[in-house]
């Protein structure tokens, strides 16, 4: 037995050996496999005069003849790796003679204040300027890093994938290719949409399906599923801008008002999600500023019964002992709907319970003590699912804006009601 054992290892040792051997004979343009993945300077010209529709003169390279064209500097050299950064410069180039200057400055001074590309630092000027120009087109959609993210890298120092120069070439040379953009500069997604996307406006490339398929609070009323709530009491994120409210009572665009709130969510969110018993009286800053976020602090408003319920908040967090830590939060003004008097926009959270004397209270310390209400701030019936203490959790909520003055202009619209239910969101997910 030992010594077929013995056969075998000589036989694959020599088959290794001879393998080996013959890969060092081979060409050095033969291990050029995994280098041509990238894609030259010289290369990357030259498609890009087939995109322009330019010709060389004779004996002229490709990268000449750009340069001649004024598309290229003179430091571009045809041995280089086509970098990122740099063909985004010809991209923008390029574009700008096709089709000169970009015609949304709206959506380009967007994105570039709401930060959309991340990685623009230790850039010259002319390519940050470049590589705006190209993600806002929809021409090169960067990378996305995590679910939720607001922006994208560019990505700039690295070479140029040959696949990648190809596809931004098809773009930059047909319209109807390129990637759609939400009007505050986040890119879209164009395929793969989840189940309920006709009843978004749009839907965000880094947004999970689990952001967008799950009932809205009217679709799990009574009234809506028996076909008794009226036409008005009720609008689609798809359909907020038919409101009349927004074409009499508002001064402004739907969208300026949907920032405006899903700011003051995101705001909640913060605030909520990372209180801690130890340091939130301190300066009285936690206190003042979910103040400011309330409808109630409307002049309209019942100030002193906000007071009360924060007071009332920190006295039984302090006593519960409880901490909250929040890695993340997102919300988008592309969830804006309406519904009975009240505005929604959808909330995104990850966060944990570090610590609170009370972990998954029973339904009637639920609902008469409102136990979770004291751990995350909310003025309706809190109930979180299957608490374990230092674990990170994901939530879903709905929180709802209103005014207490019945004609209000939309200055005056603060959060209203923060339920905070797991079991709703679990219970009313569509299509999984």
């Amino acid at each position: 037995m030992r010594h077929y054992q013995f056969q075998i290892m000589k036989a694959l040792a020599g088959f290794w050996a001879a393998l080996i051997a013959v890969l060092l004979l081979l060409p050095d343009e033969g291990m050029g496999i995994a280098a041509s993945r990238y894609i030259s300077a010289e290369e990357f010209a030259d498609l890009l005069l087939d995109v322009c529709r330019m010709d060389r003169m004779e004996g002229e390279t490709a990268i000449e003849a750009l340069q001649r064209a004024g598309l290229a500097d003179t430091a571009l050299e045809d041995s280089e790796e086509m970098i990122r950064a740099d063909a985004a410069v010809l991209l923008a180039r390029a574009y700008r003679m096709l089709y000169g200057e970009f015609g949304d400055e709206e959506l380009l001074e967007a994105a570039e204040e709401y930060g959309r590309l991340t990685d623009l630092d230790g850039f010259g000027e002319e390519q940050r300027e470049a590589m705006l120009l190209v993600y806002t087109a929809g021409i090169v959609p960067g990378y996305q890093t995590e679910e939720f993210a607001s922006g994208r890298e560019f990505r700039g120092d690295a070479a140029l994938t040959r696949q990648a120069a190809e596809e931004y070439l098809f773009r930059l040379s047909d319209e109807s290719q390129r990637l759609p953009l939400a009007p505050d500069g986040q890119l879209l997604r164009s395929g793969r949409l989840p189940v309920t996307a006709d009843k978004f406006p749009y839907i965000l490339e880094s947004y999970p399906d689990s952001y967008y398929d799950w009932n809205l609070r009217f679709e799990n009323s009574r009234q809506f599923q028996t076909g008794e709530l009226e036409e008005g009491d009720y609008y689609y994120p798809s359909e907020i801008d038919q409101m009349p409210w927004f074409q009499t009572r508002f001064e402004g665009e739907v969208s300026e008002y949907a920032k405006v709130w899903a700011e003051k969510v995101l705001a909640y969110a913060q605030l909520a999600f990372s209180a801690d018993y130890r340091t939130i009286e301190e300066n009285d800053a936690w206190k003042s500023a979910m103040y400011a976020l309330d409808a109630d602090s409307a002049p309209a408003g019942n100030r002193e019964a906000l007071g009360e319920r924060l007071d009332r908040y920190i006295e039984k967090m302090k006593e519960n002992r409880t901490i909250l830590e929040l890695e993340k939060a997102a919300a988008d003004p592309s969830s804006l709907y309406y519904y009975n008097g009240q505005f929604y926009i959808r909330l995104y959270v990850r966060y944990r319970i570090v610590s609170s004397r009370v972990i998954n209270p029973g339904i009637e310390d639920i609902i008469y003590k409102k136990s979770f209400n004291s751990i995350v701030y909310s003025d309706g019936v809190a109930m979180l699912e299957d608490v374990v203490p230092g674990e990170w959790r994901d939530g879903y909520f709905d929180i709802a804006l209103s005014s207490p003055n019945e004609w209000t202009d939309g200055s005056d619209i603060g959060i209203s009601e923060r339920i905070l239910q797991d079991e709703y969101y679990s219970g009313t997910v569509i299509g999984r």
